[in-house]
C-alpha cells in the first residue's frame, strides 16, 4: 500500500495546503524526499518510522534510506574519481 498524493493534503502540519496544487502533477515538483534526504550526505541522518502507517514502517523507511546511501556512494565515487584540472 502506498500514500497517494491525495490524501496528505490536510492530513497533518507536514505539507502545505498549497501543496493541493501539484497532487495531480508530481512531476512538476522540483524535488523529493529522497533527494532532500540525500542533499544530507555525506553527514550523517537519523530516519524515523513509524509502525502505525504502512507507508512510513520500517520497510518503507529501510527502502527509502538503502536507496539514498547507494545514490551518495555513487556520487562520492564520482566526485573523487574524476580528474581535476
Amino acid at each position: 500500500m502506498v500514500q497517494q498524493a491525495t490524501e496528505i493534503v490536510g492530513e497533518n502540519v507536514w505539507f502545505s495546503e498549497n501543496f493541493n496544487n501539484y497532487v495531480y502533477n508530481l512531476s512538476v515538483l522540483p524535488y523529493d524526499h529522497h533527494e532532500l534526504a540525500g542533499m544530507v550526505a555525506p553527514r550523517g541522518l537519523i530516519s524515523y518510522e513509524n509502525t502505525d502507517f504502512e507507508w512510513l514502517s520500517p520497510l518503507s523507511s529501510y527502502g527509502c534510506m538503502t536507496a539514498v546511501s547507494r545514490a551518495c556512494l555513487l556520487i562520492l565515487h564520482y566526485a573523487t574519481s574524476r580528474k581535476r584540472y
